[in-house]
């Protein structure tokens, strides 16, 4: 029988003797386990050194205090070890924290893996850092063994962060990961290996794939200047030199990245000097770079939004792998009934940024089709010619919920006296008659929506869908609106608005959604009655479905709305409303990736500043000029200043200090890490710093700090004091009472500051170097903009505080200047403005 040793370092936070006595009562007994367990020292590979020292059986693992060690898995690895051959293996992972869910493609994971002793042993960690003695052994293991060999019997259930987190995974905010530990390990590693084996430059390649992959995009962690960034860029592409072609191909071996990332990867490799080939096949084309394939009919035209207003369907649509196209505006062409015809080039975010610089960009584009020009059958077609010289046709792509249409060949959409449909690569629109419509319905119905596995959704498709077209004439009486803000916080503009339209409009069926459980929907149920909707109803669906207008706070409007991905697609040709955007912030900073005219099909968009529109009239948020309203937000109409001497601190979220993933709707969960960021330390520390609380008392103040909704969950984390409140903005505050109440505002980059100065009340900015922001500036300057100063260090932010108590809380004339300047309207009819724009349209 083989043996094995669990080699357990647990740090002594005072639960040491607790999972001692708990691994120890786990393994007894168990033949051929032996357990060491040590308290964790200040460093980990001293602790691993001498563990392994002291082992003498035939394999070993090294698990921290945050394995859950449960006997029956245990006696499972020892079994499944008996029967195998080999010196490296890995078992499976489930993760407990946020929720437990089973982890794939887990690779640095360390105590997933079981080595042979012996083979350990001779692995040299001299002059390895701390931090990457781990990472040398894997990538020693994977040199001698190859790849691990994976035991998936065999689960390990664990509280650590993993590097499947783009959050919480704490490698991720440090230089060294993106700077000494490529240039100082890796890149020496596989150049000393080369030619190395493949499974060393997979694993060497993950890595590289593993930075990239957590900066994508809105996931960036800032943790980089520009020449940092530079400078990590020509280190990997010195790296990618020892990666074989198809290594960095095998794109499903990593992260998820765009398939078009194989193409990047291979023209950085080769410094743009690529073979670009097609293969014609059984009617299909298979794209390759350098001789590595990429996908079947990887060049394909994406639809992204079918519109029809005011007698004209207008089609959005982005080409992908466009690469393979010279010149796109020669070589791509629209083609209606066989004839070409004009299209508009979009810019509605249609990048891939990697550590905020743009990698990858789509070719966007738009086309009308007027009522008056469509014949009785309708063709339309994209073609590309292609850098072969050849013209195909593109597949077409039907993802975004916006298009209309699914892969079905019943799927359509019906407008005016036409339908819609998708016929192979074509879309030919054509007339409809009621008979049309009842005959696709029965289609999808017996031949498409009967084929959904989950049995209880199907049911619940076909009876909205029944439900829908039984109700149509009932809500065709009268115009439908939905609102919503935060489903488990309302109180936020569109509850103002749907409060005004509610009792100025009988013209109009209004709806405001918000979760069941959620503090405000007793509150809102009691004065509303059925008007108010519980999120993901039955009666709120079937509203959403009838709806002509969706005034929304948030991005992702549908999935709000009680249509999440896997639901949606069923009924994508019913959800006809417009997507009218009324903020929960202003749109002074860039968060186009969020708020683009495609990202929810939002046809109006609502501002309170001219700076806001200036900003959305840049090409990368896709909007025409007509989609942007200069009213004012709803909420303003409540802002009136009741002044109680209060100080109000209140700065935004961080994606690096919350869990992400949580259900649509929902608050984010506690996270139980949050105390070790820097964001707990610098908060903590000033809501409770000696001198604040002195001057408090001094002059008469209560201090409030508020936590944004994102972190309510992390509320008690905080300290508090005699002079101090910390209030989770979750719960039933009213935003209103707490605004108007308070004498000055503390944040750093939160919304609310705009809300705040509109009382023309004093505004500090705290932005202190170790929290960079989320978004980047752009027409909103905070130093040249900013209702008040901007301040980075702990205690000239004190100091500022307690100036400006001891004066009264004042705002400065220079300040009150920039309000006037900033707010096209300080009154307070914000809500009538848009209620009679909407009326108008």
């Amino acid at each position: 029988m083989k043996t094995l040793t669990m080699n357990i370092r647990i740090a002594d936070n005072g639960e040491f003797e607790e999972k001692q006595a708990k691994i120890v009562s786990e393994t007894s007994g168990i033949a051929g386990v032996k357990v060491q367990i040590k308290k964790a020292g200040e460093k980990s590979c001293p602790d691993f050194l001498e563990l392994l020292e002291k082992t003498d059986t035939d394999f070993v693992l090294f698990y921290s205090g945050n394995v859950q060690v449960v006997r029956n898995d245990v006696e499972k690895l020892v079994e499944a070890l008996s029967h195998a051959s080999g010196d490296f293996f890995r078992q499976e992972v489930e993760t407990l924290f946020p929720r437990a869910r089973k982890q794939e493609k887990i690779f640095l994971y360390f105590p997933s893996f079981v080595f042979g002793t012996g083979m350990l042993r001779a692995i040299e960690l001299s002059g390895v850092p701390d931090h990457l003695y781990q990472e040398k052994i894997l990538l020693d293991a994977i040199d001698r063994c190859g790849a691990a060999v994976r035991m998936e019997q065999c689960l390990i259930h664990t509280c650590d962060i993993l590097e499947n987190s783009t959050s919480l995974y704490e490698p991720q905010f440090d230089k060294r990961w993106y700077q000494e530990d490529i240039e100082d390990f890796l890149l020496p590693y596989i150049r000393e290996k080369s030619p190395a084996g493949k499974e060393v430059q997979k694993q060497v390649f993950y890595c590289r794939t593993l930075r990239l992959f957590m900066n994508l995009n809105d996931k960036e962690k800032f943790s980089l200047d520009e020449d940092e960034i530079q400078r990590f860029f020509l280190a990997v592409r010195k790296l990618l030199q020892y990666i074989d072609d198809d290594v960095i191909a095998a794109r499903k071996e990593y992260r998820k990245l765009p398939t078009s990332f194989t193409y990047l990867f291979l023209k950085e490799k080769h410094g743009g000097d690529l073979e670009l080939s097609v293969v014609r096949e059984k009617g299909r084309n298979r794209y390759f770079v350098n001789g590595q394939w990429l996908e079947s009919d990887f060049v394909d035209t994406r639809i992204q939004a079918v519109n029809y207003w005011n007698d004209t369907l207008t089609i959005d649509a982005e080409v992908r792998g466009d690469f393979f196209i010279d010149d796109m505006e020669k070589n791509y062409h629209v083609l209606i009934n066989v004839k070409k015809v004009p299209v508009k080039k979009v810019e509605a975010y249609n990048i891939v940024k990697a550590f905020g610089q743009a990698v990858l960009r789509f070719y966007q584009f738009s086309f009308s089709v007027p009522r008056k020009l469509m014949d009785k059958k309708t063709v339309i077609e994209f073609e590309a010619v292609i850098r072969d010289g050849n013209a195909v046709k593109t597949p077409l792509e039907l993802r975004k919920p916006a298009a209309r249409l699914i892969e079905s060949k019943w799927s359509y959409y019906a407008f005016a006296d036409r339908m819609l449909v998708k016929n192979g690569n074509r879309l030919i629109i054509t007339s409809c008659r009621h008979t049309d419509i009842l005959k696709r319905e029965c289609a999808m119905a017996a031949k498409g929506f009967l084929n959904i596995k989950d049995v209880k959704n199907k049911w619940q498709i076909l009876f909205l869908r029944m439900c829908y077209w039984l109700t149509k004439n009932h809500y065709s009486r009268k115009k439908t609106w939905i609102f919503f803000d935060k489903l488990y916080k309302a109180g936020d503009n569109a509850e103002y608005l749907f409060d005004y339209c509610c009792r100025n409009s009988g013209e109009v069926n209004c709806y405001y959604i918000v979760n069941r459980d959620s503090a405000d929907y007793v509150r809102l149920r009691k004065r509303y009655g059925k008007h108010v909707l519980a999120f993901e109803s039955f009666r709120q669906r079937l509203a959403v479905l009838h709806a002509d207008i969706i005034f929304a706070t948030h991005a992702k409007v549908l999935k709000l709305c009680g249509f999440p991905g896997s639901y949606q697609k069923y009924f994508r040709n019913l959800l006809k409303a417009r997507i009218a955007c009324i903020q929960h912030g202003l749109t002074v900073q860039d968060i186009a990736q969020f708020q683009n005219r495609l990202k929810d099909n939002t046809s109006l968009y609502f501002c309170a500043s001219k700076y806001e529109i200036e900003n959305l009239k840049r090409p990368i948020y896709g909007y025409h000029g007509s989609e942007l309203k200069l009213t004012g937000c709803p909420r303003y109409d409540g802002l009136i200043s009741n002044d109680q001497r209060k100080i109000l601190i209140t700065p935004t979220w961080r994606r690096n200090v919350v869990i992400t993933g949580n259900r649509a709707g929902t608050a984010k969960e506690y996270n139980p890490q949050f105390k070790n960021t820097k964001y707990f330390e610098l908060y903590n520390r000033l809501i409770n710093d000696p001198r604040l609380i002195e001057a408090a008392e001094k002059y008469g103040y209560k201090l409030i700090y508020l936590v944004h909704p994102t972190l309510s969950s992390q509320a008690g984390d905080f300290d508090t004091n005699k002079c101090l409140s910390v209030i989770p903005a979750a719960s039933d505050v009213s935003y209103e009472k707490m605004l108007t109440e308070s004498s000055l505002m503390l944040t750093d980059y939160s919304g609310v500051q705009f809300d705040f100065a509109y009382m023309k009340k004093p505004v500090l900015y705290y932005h202190p170097q170790e929290l960079p922001p989320h978004y980047e500036e752009t027409v909103y300057q905070y130093d040249t903009m900013g209702f008040g100063p901007v301040i980075t260090g702990h205690d000239a932010v004190v100091n500022e505080l307690c100036s400006y108590m001891a004066d009264n809380c004042r705002m400065k004339e220079k300040y009150v200047k920039r309000v006037e300047e900033f707010f096209a309207y300080t009154d307070h009819d914000n809500c009538r403005r848009i209620y009679e724009t909407v009326m108008q349209l």
